[in-house]
């Protein structure tokens, strides 16, 4: 059997259900804890007011300032790029991700350096961004274009920007 946990004076916790099968997680630092929640209400916020803006306004009048920058709509409701595969797999497919990365971030990743925490802020947030919108309209709302690249919201950037982080921190010293 597992065994219990004691934080200083406290009673002994019960195992995780992480524990009772051989996976051990880093206790969470409140500074982690205090960026991941700021970086996190920040973005999915920004992200579900732009998408609103994006369909309210956007959808009748897209704004192409100059030929590589548009800001216009489309519904997705496919992957990534449009890929058809969309409905109800996709979505257990998208909560099975999002939980599997946010153990292996809290199993293998240094979540009290900066560069760790804001990546993996920014790749839960947008994760849950574009989950908020397969969950509640059965798409995901796309709106920038730069270059030939497909349509993108600002969850997809905050998963990319998430990732370069990442791989800094794991890359450079």
């Amino acid at each position: 059997l597992p065994q219990t946990t004691t934080y200083g004076n406290s009673k002994p916790l019960p195992p995780s259900l992480f524990s009772r099968y051989g996976v051990s997680m880093k206790k969470l630092s409140p500074s982690f804890k205090k960026r991941f929640l700021i970086t996190l209400v920040t973005v999915l916020t920004f992200d579900l007011l732009t998408k609103y803006w994006a369909i309210t306004t956007l959808k009748l009048t897209p704004w192409q300032p100059t030929s590589w920058f548009e800001l216009g709509f489309v519904e997705n409701h496919g992957i990534a790029f449009g890929l058809p595969f969309g409905g109800s797999p996709l979505i257990v497919l998208s909560i099975l991700l999002l939980f599997g990365f946010w153990i292996y971030a809290r199993k293998a990743l240094d979540l009290n350096q900066l560069s760790v925490t804001m990546g993996v802020s920014l790749i839960l947030s947008g994760a849950v961004g574009n989950l908020v919108d397969r969950i509640f309209l059965g798409f995901v709302r796309d709106f920038i274009r730069i270059g030939s690249w497909p349509l993108f919201n600002i969850a997809d950037s905050a998963i990319v920007i998430g990732l370069i982080l990442l791989l800094l921190s794991e890359f450079l010293p």
